[in-house]
């Protein structure tokens, strides 16, 4: 009768295994059972029965390497085809965060602009953005909006914002910011901004305090978008490109940094200034005048045109 007393508590040993195995697994620990056997019995200890268990941090982020190192900015400088820039790398790249377009949803904000009949980003697109206001949607949105989205799945970032935000949300991010600042002729942008305003350029302006004053009669918030400061904040890194007319380099030169989409549309393109006739601007017909208020400008308080002018053809040059 021994025997069969020994096999009788092999077999409830083993339903105890099997029972407390079930435990294990409802609880998501099966890889941290460890087995103690002996000749006669078989024990199960599951870890999560243990008191001294840590659990967790589901709020501690993980950082993949096999992704992109840096995050990459860009500076939306009015009247610079910034919307163009933004809109087109949301259209066909992944984990694109603009003010003027994000990836994840830029079909569909395409789509409406399309049957909209509308002639600029600035429309009522009858989404959840335009009714809170109705010079907001989808494909214009505010800061707030963008924070309370976050940027930490970006890998591209364009902002027409105040400078000051890039230092506020990017100097202590988990991977270094490159931010690309497009910049534009001097003088040909002065006129498109002179344009945007519906102002003309004062020409009969001679002093400096009468040139200084005519430029910020045109100025596009380029003060508010733009500081020198920004030279010297940790972690963000300044790159410089010509625009608008080297935007096809420009998409192309992003296009092998970020993934591809798997679904992509055209973008439809949104005017955000009306055509010059360039033979109505007083400026083109003074060499010397023109030069006069080109180096005015190179003394804007923001520093932009400086920057411009130094880093363009050099190695911080991203199309040189």
């Amino acid at each position: 009768m021994d025997w069969l007393h020994t096999k009788a508590k092999t077999i409830c040993l083993s339903i105890v295994v099997v029972l407390q195995l079930i435990i294990c697994w409802k609880l998501r620990v099966f890889n941290e059972y460890s087995w103690a056997a002996t000749s006669t019995q078989e024990v199960v200890k599951c870890s999560s029965l243990d008191s001294n268990r840590t659990e967790p941090n589901w709020t501690e982020p993980i950082y993949h390497p096999n992704q992109t190192s840096v995050t990459y900015g860009f500076l939306h400088i009015a009247k610079v085809a910034g919307t163009e820039i933004n809109g087109e790398l949301a259209m066909h790249y992944e984990r694109v965060c603009g003010n003027k377009g994000y990836s994840y949803d830029a079909h569909k904000t395409n789509l409406r602009y399309q049957r909209s009949g509308a002639v600029s980003a600035r429309f009522n697109a009858h989404d959840m953005y335009s009714k809170q206001s109705k010079d907001h949607n989808r494909g214009r949105l505010k800061l707030s909006s963008m924070n309370e989205i976050g940027f930490e799945d970006c890998d591209f970032v364009a902002m027409e914002t105040a400078y000051i935000e890039w230092d506020n949300i990017f100097r202590n991010w988990y991977r270094p910011l490159e931010l690309h600042v497009p910049c534009r002729s001097p003088i040909d942008h002065l006129m498109s901004m002179c344009k945007y305003r519906g102002r003309s350029f004062d020409c009969s302006a001679k002093s400096n305090d009468e040139i200084d004053a005519a430029i910020q009669h045109c100025d596009v918030v380029v003060s508010k978008r733009f500081s020198s400061r920004l030279t010297n904040v940790t972690n963000i890194h300044l790159k410089c490109f010509r625009a608008p007319h080297k935007i096809n380099e420009y998409l192309h030169y992003m296009g092998k940094r970020l993934q591809r989409k798997s679904f992509e549309t055209t973008y439809v393109h949104r005017d955000t200034n009306k055509k010059r006739e360039k033979g109505n601007e007083c400026i083109w017909k003074d060499k010397s005048y023109m030069e006069k208020v080109q180096n005015r400008m190179l003394q804007h308080k923001s520093g932009y045109y400086k920057f411009c002018r130094d880093c363009l053809d050099t190695e911080n040059d991203l199309l040189s």
